[in-house]
């Protein structure tokens, strides 16, 4: 399991317990083909073990950008102010979020002063290929100082793009 996942929506219910809907794997599919393809909401969820956490009350962005480099969302929020153990659990939802092209989206997470996370969201429409899109790069483009899967996120924090 990986240490984040997007979907279409993120509650918890009355018994604390999280639900999540519409989860996507890190390649998402399209299936008109047609780009700019577009969502309505999607939230990446993070569970995250962090160490030496003293950027309680602080600063965090979130940004995901298009193959060209562009920033097609950015979410800026604040850090929750207390952690249960070393645990960071993050919902951060993305409003009308718009791909311009298939390709891989790199996503982008800083915590207080530091960049601490980033990986890749991959899009294509029905029968690309995973190879088209892995093409692009030949590096790894999956970086973090912050690793781990940890237990069920907990809804620590929010943050809607202005």
């Amino acid at each position: 399991m990986r240490d984040w996942f997007p979907c279409d929506l993120a509650r918890q219910d009355c018994e604390e317990k999280m639900l999540y809907v519409g989860v996507y794997t890190d390649h998402i599919v399209f299936p008109t083909g047609q780009f700019p393809a577009s969502v309505v909401q999607m939230v990446f969820v993070f569970r995250l073990k962090v160490a030496n956490y003293s950027d309680g009350g602080g600063p965090l962005t979130f940004s995901v950008t298009d193959p060209s480099g562009s920033t097609i969302s950015k979410i800026d929020g604040r850090l929750p102010n207390e952690l249960a153990g070393d645990r960071l659990n993050l919902h951060l939802t993305a409003r009308n979020l718009s791909f311009p092209l298939p390709g891989r989206y790199q996503l982008y997470l800083g915590l207080g002063a530091d960049f601490v996370w980033k990986d890749v969201l991959k899009v294509t429409g029905p029968g690309g290929s995973l190879s088209d899109v892995e093409s692009e790069s030949s590096s790894s483009d999956s970086e973090s100082r912050v690793v781990s899967v940890e237990e069920r996120a907990r809804p620590d924090s929010s943050s809607t793009p202005p």
